[in-house]
């Protein structure tokens, strides 16, 4: 299946502001990422030499997916979806995410695998909601499957988190979870629902068939996203549930958590991290929704 509408733009791609900071003890520069022309612009992927996964709202209202490469985007979208999100991307190129799909009264999320610019269907065998978040050099694929309500909402206690690679889809064993990032060596880190009250306390890292579960030091929220070659792992946390909720990005590196945000945000979350420690989500400001680079980071 072909990709329904791609076109490149050659003008501006990350645009305009850099901001400094310090994260971590490193000298860091926040970009900001804005698709042309876009309402908001989500930022959920990036791989090895740079390139970047996310999605853009346009001035209708409608979700696409995009990746931005050698300084040109490029949109994607499932033909006759409600919606399409790019989530990650391998340093073949290869991106999975997910797309939106009204039938038989519901409405349903399904994986997808974007390769050399087919679009190919990636669900979980027997699953009516597959949503897919990264994918690793090896192919191999993290995200989770759920039963869903008729107006989209997830049905936690279905919800379970999945490694699929050559031999299939291995479900995580705990319901209420969600797989989010998986790196060469096969280390996947992810979220879990706590039955209590619906919020995702804890985070998890699995390595060698081992749960190890961790917290932002005094938050009520914590949630891992991704999860580099060298073990640095990315998210987000919430230090208490003041309403609006405030989120703040974070990087755990040798068991050491850092918070950060992007300059002059009302909330930052990290959703992607790379093996040269380039970070990538998405932050609110006064002006939207945009997505940042946050680069260059101390790598080991």
């Amino acid at each position: 299946m072909k990709v329904a509408k791609r076109f490149w733009v050659t003008a501006l791609a990350i645009c305009l502001s850099a901001f400094c900071s310090v994260v971590a003890e490193a000298s860091a520069a926040f970009t900001t990422i804005a698709y042309p022309d876009a309402v908001s612009t989500f930022v959920y992927g990036i791989n090895p030499a740079g390139d970047i996964v996310g999605a853009y709202v346009d001035t209708a209202g409608r979700r696409h997916g995009f990746v931005l490469r050698n300084g040109e985007f490029s949109d994607f979208d499932w033909p006759g979806s409600t919606w399409t999100e790019g989530w990650g991307i391998n340093p073949q190129g290869d991106i999975v995410g997910q797309y939106g799909w009204f039938e038989n009264g519901f409405n349903t999320i399904h994986g997808f695998l974007l390769r050399d610019g087919i679009l190919s269907p990636m669900d979980a065998p027997g699953q009516p909601n597959t949503m897919l978040v990264k994918i690793s050099p090896t192919g191999a694929i993290v995200g989770c499957y759920h039963v869903g309500t008729p107006t989209g909402a997830t049905i936690l206690d279905s919800m379970y988190g999945f490694i699929w690679n050559a031999e299939g889809v291995a479900s995580h064993p705990t319901n209420r979870s969600m797989d989010n990032g998986v790196n060469p060596a096969g280390d996947v880190v992810g979220i879990y629902f706590s039955p209590a009250n619906g919020r995702v306390e804890w985070s998890y890292l699995i390595r060698d068939g081992a749960i190890t579960w961790f917290q932002f030091p005094g938050s009520v929220v914590t949630q891992a996203w991704d999860i580099s070659p060298n073990g640095t792992i990315v998210g987000f946390h919430r230090v208490d549930m003041t309403a609006p909720a405030v989120f703040h990005g974070f990087v755990m590196e040798d068991g050491v958590m850092t918070s950060f945000d992007v300059p002059g945000a009302t909330e930052t979350r990290a959703y992607g991290v790379n093996a040269r420690g380039d970070v990538v989500g998405y932050y609110r400001d006064a002006t939207g929704t945009h997505g940042f680079l946050l680069s260059p980071r101390k790598s080991k």
